[in-house]
């Protein structure tokens, strides 16, 4: 099962669905055992209590037979009773000591060591003098009676120790009560007939109050009597076997009735009580033996129950692990036919998790580098922006859009990178949104016109008239794919042009954005297609050599298509050009979320941008001095109230020890003493202690996996950013941030 690597060689097809098969057989097999030890563990702890109840029940008689003894020795101090007596008392208190020194016993029942001090010092204390001036046995009776019970509770609580009482075996349960609760009253009452009538016979008359406690005595073993045989045939009527069994087979049970008679006989209707006292304690005392016998044969009858159930268990045990052994033995045999396509297997598995190991690193370091290249490229478009706003001369504005351009060139191929690792991680997200398909393709492709121009190819773009002005996608994978393109026209054609063509169409209840980038370039061959969208694929090292490229860009655009719902493909001939089509699906506007400046151009944008933000305070916690510039230089355009600082613990200073509010905090993820997410999180917990309405915080990062958009939201942060900043996304993030942020407070 196990390879020498710790490795678990899983079974294949028969032995896979064996193992189905066999797993849950197994797992109730093994439940069957443990119940069944359980089951077994069980009776042997009421086995084990029902013997020691019966240990206990010859104490039990000897200190009856002391109480009982004791009500006469009272009014008869004759050497020979008090001999007796005494003889009794040191028999009942040499079988404690004797049962004290049995170890096991002591060690099984932890009560009895707790006990035994007690019952010793009750049988050493109990004396034959109490009640004697008064001529009433009640007193002496009361005195040695709480040794009984003490006893007799000892033997209920090893009963309850032994699970006796819950037991779900109603014969079991009724017996076990009949045994201890019954017979414990019974045995009481004909402890006080023998006593108080040999007393009365011994003095040789009955006192008025003797005679109401004779009568109650005998009407108790009456009713005792009638209550006893009631329950007995009850439990007959249930449990017919029992009936064959002793002490049961001689139903009805008369030694109460005739102990009753013989204490009327004999004492109470007597008129001159001639009968000798040692005659009717014998008589009694033959009643009280018959008792004993009988709760004995109960509980020898109770164990003879539990030995069979005991028998019965062990059988079901063996059966259960004799199936068990048969059931592991053919799946045993099973898994060793099967084991060596199992081994192929997990060999191919390792491979399989090797390969998969070096790609997670290999993703996990290309996210690393992208965001460390993107944090500094934040900083060059970004003061490009901000350097375009500034009054520039015509040669000057060419420097910048070169500049712009050579960023723009460097960001895409680093977006190709880490779109790439997103892809292989399968953590890419498509966001869409409104926006104005118009603007943003001219917006992007504008960049293209300086290397057109310098290269002296045309780049046309036109749109069909069924192109809606507002569409529903993600604008940044739109631009990407479309800049992949119209990238890969422009770097393989030398002379002629590049034809960007858009147009729309419905297919069901289904609408697709259908875009054609058709150049007069060196085209291409069919083997050369086939190899086109794999990634660090071009069609051959020359290509690579005389153009550059990562060989991603393709393939990056395939699996944007397909994650937005459409499809790529390429048709081209050597020496003729080569024609790119792709579709992306079109979802619905909501057009009660518009904000009526999807389609303002870039002047008119700003000066909403401005109506909204204008004076609004914002605190930037970021780093890097140069995207400080960036990041600021923007605000303030916008007419936003900017402070900022280096790290999260200033930016939690700033708000919980200096007391400033902030309509928006923007927090960089990557910062010196605290970062943003501990920033974050203390920022929010301090106003939750303070009962204060939490501040809008913005994550704005070069980060941009998708692990940590959730943690930001997971933290509590409103929006995630990502570098290099977009001016018109940054503002249009903000104003929706900052208007939800308002309602939730109103």
């Amino acid at each position: 099962m196990f390879r020498l690597d710790g490795r678990v060689l899983l079974p294949t097809r028969i032995g896979l669905l064996s193992l189905f098969l066999v797993v849950p057989l197994l797992l109730l097999l093994i439940q069957l055992i443990y119940g069944g030890e359980e089951r077994l563990e069980a009776i042997d702890r009421k086995l084990k209590g029902v013997n020691d109840i019966r240990v206990l029940q010859g104490m039990v008689d000897l200190a009856e037979r002391l109480r009982d003894l004791s009500v006469i020795v009272v009014y008869d101090r004759s050497e020979e009773l008090e001999s007796e007596y005494e003889r009794q008392r040191t028999e009942l208190l040499n079988s404690v000591m004797l049962l004290e020194k049995d170890e096991v016993f002591s060690k099984e029942n932890p009560i009895m060591e707790l006990t035994y001090p007690r019952i010793m010092k009750q049988i050493r204390r109990v004396r034959p003098v109490l009640g004697a001036e008064l001529y009433t046995p009640d007193v002496a009776f009361r005195e040695h009676q709480p040794l009984v019970e003490t006893l007799q509770q000892i033997q209920f609580r090893l009963a309850d120790q032994g699970g006796l009482f819950s037991d779900r075996n109603d014969a079991s349960l009724n017996l076990i009560y009949l045994a201890l609760d019954e017979f414990s009253d019974l045995t009481t009452d004909l402890g006080r007939a023998r006593s108080y009538g040999s007393l009365y016979l011994r003095i040789g008359h009955v006192p008025s109050d003797g005679v109401d406690s004779l009568e109650r005595i005998y009407e108790r073993l009456v009713l005792q009597h009638d209550r006893l045989n009631i329950r007995v045939n009850q439990l007959l009527r249930n449990h017919v076997v029992l009936a064959e069994k002793a002490p049961f087979n001689n139903v009805p049970w008369n030694l109460l009735q005739q102990a009753a008679q013989t204490l009327d006989d004999e004492v109470i209707q007597s008129a001159d009580l001639d009968t000798p006292w040692r005659q009717f304690y014998q008589d009694v005392s033959s009643y009280v033996v018959t008792a004993s016998i009988y709760r004995d044969q109960i509980l020898s009858l109770l164990q003879d129950q539990y030995q069979q159930e005991r028998a019965e268990a062990t059988t079901q045990q063996r059966w259960t692990l004799g199936g068990m052994g048969l059931l592991v033995l053919v799946y045993g045999i099973i898994y060793a036919l099967d084991l060596r396509e199992a081994s192929a297997r997990q060999k191919e598995r390792q491979e399989k998790e090797a390969a998969e190991a070096a790609d997670r690193a290999k993703s996990q370091f290309l996210a690393t580098m992208s965001h460390e290249i993107r944090t500094p490229i934040n900083g060059v478009l970004g003061m490009v922006d901000l350097l375009s706003d500034t009054p520039l001369n015509e040669e000057q504005k060419n420097y910048l859009m070169a500049l712009r351009s050579s960023g723009q060139t460097l960001l895409a191929v680093i977006n190709d990178v880490l779109d790439y690792s997103k892809i292989e991680a399968g953590k890419l997200q498509i966001d869409n949104t409104v926006f104005d398909l118009r603007q943003s393709v001219n917006e992007a492709l504008t960049l293209f016109k300086p290397l057109f121009k310098q290269k002296g190819v045309e780049l046309n773009i036109s749109f069909e008239k069924s192109v809606p002005t507002l569409v529903s996608c993600d604008p940044q994978r739109l631009r990407q794919i479309l800049m992949n393109l119209v990238g890969n026209g422009l770097k393989f054609t030398d002379q002629g042009s590049v034809n960007v063509r858009l147009s729309s169409k419905s297919t069901g209840e289904k609408t697709f954005l259908y875009g054609v980038v058709r150049d007069t370039g060196i085209g291409m061959d069919s083997h050369q297609q086939t190899e086109l969208f794999k990634q660090f694929s071009q069609t051959n090292r020359s290509i690579s050599r005389r153009y550059g490229g990562t060989g991603l860009g393709l393939a990056i655009c395939q699996r944007l298509c397909h994650l937005m719902g459409g499809e790529i493909g390429v048709n081209s001939k050597q020496g003729s050009g080569t024609s790119f089509w792709f579709t992306v699906e079109l979802h619905d506007i909501d057009e009660a979320r518009l904000s009526g400046f999807e389609t303002a151009d870039q002047s008119e944008r700003d000066v909403h941008f401005r109506s909204e933000l204008q004076g609004k305070r914002i605190l930037v916690a970021e780093d890097n001095k140069v995207n400080q510039m960036v990041i600021q230089g923007m605000l303030k355009k916008a007419g936003v109230i900017v402070d900022v600082v280096e790290n999260g613990l200033l930016a939690y200073q700033k708000v919980a020890e200096e007391g400033e509010r902030y309509d928006c905090i923007l927090m960089d993820w990557e910062m010196p003493e605290w970062d943003g997410v501990t920033a974050a999180r203390r920022i929010l917990s301090w106003e939750r202690r303070k009962g204060k309405p939490a501040t809008l915080i913005v994550a704005l990062t070069a980060h941009v996996l998708s692990d940590y958009e959730a943690q930001a939201t997971e933290i509590g942060m409103k929006g995630f950013l990502k570098k290099p900043i977009d001016r018109d996304a940054l503002f249009s993030n903000l104003i929706v941030l900052l208007r939800e942020q308002q309602v939730q407070e109103q």
